[in-house]
């Protein structure tokens, strides 16, 4: 079976500047942590190679809002970086409930 995903996607994302290397840092500004969202597309495919078990590969590709760290009070000094990524997931599934459909012999 072939199939195709979608959808919106939320992350919660933590970013922390080293101040120690620069000393350029105002208070807690050097860290950041955001709840992003943005949205999910993917593709994958599934193979019963028994009645209740199949196996299954799927490539996902998420992107979310950006990111950024402000090292000082100075507008000029931050840094930002896209939330953009690839996943790609293998699994096994297993059925619960009985070997699959049963068929009448004739």
């Amino acid at each position: 079976m072939l199939y195709v995903t979608g959808g919106g996607a939320w992350a919660n994302v933590k970013s922390r500047y080293n101040p120690a290397a620069t000393g350029n840092c105002i208070g807690a500004v050097c860290d950041s942590s955001d709840t992003v969202s943005g949205w999910v597309v993917g593709a994958g495919a599934e193979w019963a190679f028994m009645p209740n078990v199949s196996f299954k590969l799927e490539y996902n590709y998420v992107s979310l809002d950006s990111s950024s760290v402000q090292y000082t009070a100075a507008t000029l000094n931050r840094s930002e970086w896209d939330n953009d990524f690839s996943v790609i997931k293998a699994g096994i599934n297993f059925r619960f409930g009985g070997a699959g459909p049963l068929y009448a012999n004739y």
